[in-house]
């Protein structure tokens, strides 16, 4: 298992409110997230903060090395709620991180399985030799449009309202969060990223990065290289995960 996340400011923002954890348990165990934060000032920094240190403390507490499809579950959900609690109770507590909030997608990955769970519009996706193809679904006015056949996947790319959200962690009290079982085989890797790099290069060129530098830690790398050279209009987070 090789596992590598990497995060980026962008060209046009002064702070990366974007957040990135991942750990390694063992050789074929991992937990990780990724988190893009809202808010005014350092608010969406300290949500997507929050979030990410949140969900990895529960995930590395309660997950267990054999587990059943409903306990692995709800621990995932465990920890998402907890995330959201502490994003919310900050934002209620202190006028400066009022309305802050945060996207997630994060999971676990144990002997060639897991679970994934997203919140807003950051993606999972999966990246090999057949092709690319997109685990998650947005939780977005655009995707909304895009899937009552409203706008085209080119159009959803440029649209004006394409950072409207309709789902963040941290914005309620409860929150609900969509989950993908996954597995990986062969050369099948798990991908994901925050907006800043889907809103910039189209799957296909993430793809073509990924078959000429299969690496992580490379891959990460040219992708942020090249969400920047299209213009790096917001804060860029990637990681992935080998088996």
């Amino acid at each position: 298992m090789h596992i590598f996340g990497l995060t980026d400011v962008g060209l046009q923002r002064s702070e990366n409110q974007d957040a990135c954890a991942y750990e390694a348990l063992d050789e074929n165990r991992a937990i990780f997230v990724v988190c893009d934060g809202m808010g005014g000032a350092q608010a969406g920094n300290v949500a997507s903060s929050i979030a990410s240190d949140v969900f990895m403390e529960h995930m590395k507490r309660d997950i267990r090395p054999v587990m059943s499809d409903k306990y692995a579950r709800s621990v995932l959900l465990n920890a998402i709620n907890f995330a959201n609690y502490e994003v919310y109770r900050k934002s209620v507590s202190d006028s400066a991180f009022a309305g802050m909030g945060t996207t997630l997608v994060g999971g676990f990955f144990q002997n060639g399985a897991g679970i994934l769970a997203n919140i807003g519009d950051s993606r999972a996706y999966y990246l090999g030799s057949s092709g690319i193809s997109r685990i998650t679904r947005d939780h977005s006015v655009v995707e909304e449009m895009l899937a009552r056949g409203q706008i085209t996947e080119e159009q959803a790319r440029r649209h004006p309202r394409r950072n409207l959200i309709t789902r963040a962690l941290g914005t309620d009290e409860r929150v609900r969060a969509d989950y993908y079982p996954f597995s990986l085989a062969g050369d099948t890797a798990l991908f994901l990223c925050s907006d800043g790099l889907s809103g910039m290069i189209d799957d296909q060129t993430i793809r073509s990065v990924f078959l000429a530098h299969p690496e992580p830690e490379v891959c990460a790398q040219t992708l942020i290289d090249a969400a920047n050279t299209a213009g790096g209009h917001d804060n860029i987070t990637v990681f992935m995960l080998r088996a």
